[in-house]
């Protein structure tokens, strides 16, 4: 009866821990780097978010479209920006009055803020972003330079080492680097890769 209740008192530690850890990093996926997010992009944008809608499903699920206005191609079918001056990007979760959903890992954006956006094609209208989070980099302002930095929100990254057990991963861009270098190893890779670049 002892040996029991002791089972008993370490199954609970071990599912409080489980909880604990899957609500503080949220969705667990697979770490992408650099190369693999512009392999899977079939666009790649340094945008401006301008506007955000949002929509309820006929199955009840909500997504929410972001308008980004487009300042520069890295990867893209369109032949020249003015042509394609804004992308919508399409991400799941959202809120309609009182009713919301949120879905983790997936970005969210604020109006007005800029990013460098790796995206797939979703539907005929909107793009959605590589590897959930992990397909954007947050544009800001740090000791006078722009700088950029991957949104892991809702993440947990993790890699198969050699030893082929999971391992966590700092993804793409383990630390924040400054715009106009990281553009350009974009680029690099792009070409590298044969893809179009629109410089």
């Amino acid at each position: 009866m002892l040996r029991f209740r002791v089972l008993l008192g370490w199954s609970a530690v071990l599912l409080a821990t489980l909880i604990t850890a899957s609500s503080a990093h949220g969705s667990i996926v697979q770490a992408l780097d650099l190369s693999e997010l512009v392999a899977q992009s079939d666009r790649i944008v340094v945008g401006r978010v301008v506007l955000a809608e949002v929509f309820q499903r006929g199955d009840g699920s909500i997504t929410t479209w972001y308008r980004v206005e487009v300042e520069r191609e890295l990867r893209s079918d369109a032949p020249t920006r003015d042509e394609e001056p804004e992308v919508i990007v399409q991400v799941l979760g959202g809120q309609i009055g009182d009713l919301g959903m949120r879905v983790e890992g997936e970005p969210r954006f604020s109006v007005g803020e800029r990013a460098v956006i790796f995206m797939r094609e979703g539907n005929q209208l909107a793009f959605r972003p590589v590897g959930m989070a992990q397909g954007v980099m947050r544009i800001r302002m740090d000791e006078g330079a722009e700088t950029v930095f991957q949104s892991r929100e809702g993440l947990l990254l993790v890699r198969r080492g050699p030893d082929g057990l999971l391992k966590r991963s700092p993804g793409a861009l383990p630390r924040k680097e400054r715009l106009d270098a990281f553009l350009d190893r974009v680029s690099t890779i792009v070409r590298q890769q044969g893809g179009a670049t629109h410089e």
